[in-house]
């Protein structure tokens, strides 16, 4: 019986081919794609999930960033990083949305790759993904904010929950158990991905959707420099700047 964890390749280079069967063949089974219509054939009629997908974002065919957006209950329960050689952080932006696990830049080294899809492997799926983060640590109470583990949500006073991903409610509790004090971006990095090595620009994409949802629960994420973050509320500073006295100048 073969127990070895199953991995599906998207990429269209022949040479990038070649460094995935020499750095994961050994330890996984690989099935490679080298254009979308053949993955979208075999999602169709496979009976067999992958353990993982890696996914370069620009194929022949179709970009893997239109894809998501066309198909996104065909990729729900497959877990997938995104590889390119591009720095185009808004695609990097919508992949996370859409439930990216990480981003790897080329040309990757063999150690990156290695440690990156070890970890995505190692992840359980989101409902009961393992954090080091403490289950109790979902309130700040000030903020009148709460964390729902059970359903990955954000909610404040009487507003809608908001629904976040793994990361981003991984976040969130981080600044839950920090009380409301400011948080390194070390120490996000350290407590999410533990000793995977991950580009602190991938951090920074995942603080840029939550800064964007959590407006519509009237909070804010703060960055201060040099290298930390602190959740406010946002419509406590507005309103505050709202009543600030105005000083007029007299003409001389």
């Amino acid at each position: 019986m073969n127990d070895r964890h199953l991995l599906w390749i998207l990429e269209d280079d022949e040479s990038t081919c070649r460094a995935y069967d020499s750095i994961l063949g050994l330890r996984y089974e690989l099935q490679f794609f080298s254009e979308i219509s053949a993955l979208r054939t075999e999602l169709a009629n496979s009976t067999q999930a992958p353990d993982l997908l890696i996914a370069e974002l620009r194929l022949p065919d179709e970009t893997f960033v239109h894809y998501l957006g066309e198909s996104e209950l065909a990729m729900t329960n497959i877990a997938y990083l995104i590889v390119s050689a591009s720095d185009d952080i808004d695609s990097f932006r919508f992949c996370y949305a859409k439930g990216a696990i990480d981003y790897i830049k080329k040309p990757f080294t063999v150690n990156e790759l290695l440690a990156k899809v070890e970890r995505a492997l190692k992840r359980e799926p989101i409902q009961g993904e393992k954090t080091p983060l403490k289950e109790n640590a979902l309130a700040i109470e000030s903020l009148s904010l709460r964390v729902d583990p059970a359903t990955l949500t954000a909610r404040r006073l009487q507003l809608r929950s908001l629904p976040l991903t793994s990361k981003e409610y991984q976040i969130m509790v981080l600044f839950c158990q920090g009380g409301g004090r400011s948080l390194s971006k070390q120490e996000l990095l350290v407590n999410i991905w533990n000793d995977a090595k991950v580009s602190p620009k991938t951090l920074d994409v995942h603080i840029v959707n939550l800064r964007k949802k959590i407006e519509n629960l009237g909070l804010g994420i703060r960055h201060i420099p040099p290298f930390h973050y602190s959740l406010f509320d946002a419509k406590q500073t507005l309103d505050a700047m709202a009543h600030e006295p105005v000083i007029k100048l007299k003409k001389v």
